[in-house]
């Protein structure tokens, strides 16, 4: 009888021990899958980090775009400002030498017409009768 007390004791003590084991297993799991969750939310932080990091960058460098783009159409519209500014001014100037000339050459019609009276109005009659048999063509 000693002998299965003996025994019952070393399967009491066997059964103890698995069942203190399999608790200790128990929590050994439960912290490795606690680390694991721990883990994975720290790389998903990490991630998240990186995507907003990247996305600030993205932005930046949309900014900087943007900025470059608007001091190029800028100085393209000051360029186009100056150079429309240049031909109004030019051609301001051709005007009022046109007109400096076209006085001046009226000028010179008019004395002459005042200094030989026959021969203007000779011109114009023949200057009419040509227009009038051109004019009566059509």
């Amino acid at each position: 009888m000693s002998d299965t007390n003996s025994l019952n004791r070393d399967v009491q003590n066997a059964k103890d021990h698995a069942v203190e084991s399999f608790g200790q297993l128990k929590d050994d799991a439960v912290r490795v899958a606690q680390t694991a969750a721990e883990m994975g939310r720290q790389g998903v932080d990490q991630v998240k980090a990186k995507i907003n990091d990247g996305r600030d960058a993205v932005r930046a460098k949309i900014s900087e775009g943007t900025d470059t783009v608007r001091t190029k159409l800028n100085e393209g519209t000051e360029a186009a400002r100056a150079k429309l500014n240049e031909g109004t001014q030019a051609a301001r100037d051709y005007a009022n030498t046109a007109r400096e000339r076209g006085g001046d050459l009226l000028g010179q019609v008019q004395t002459h017409i005042e200094q030989n009276p026959l021969q203007a109005v000779a011109i114009a009659a023949g200057v009419g009768v040509v227009l009038g048999v051109l004019l009566r063509r059509r």
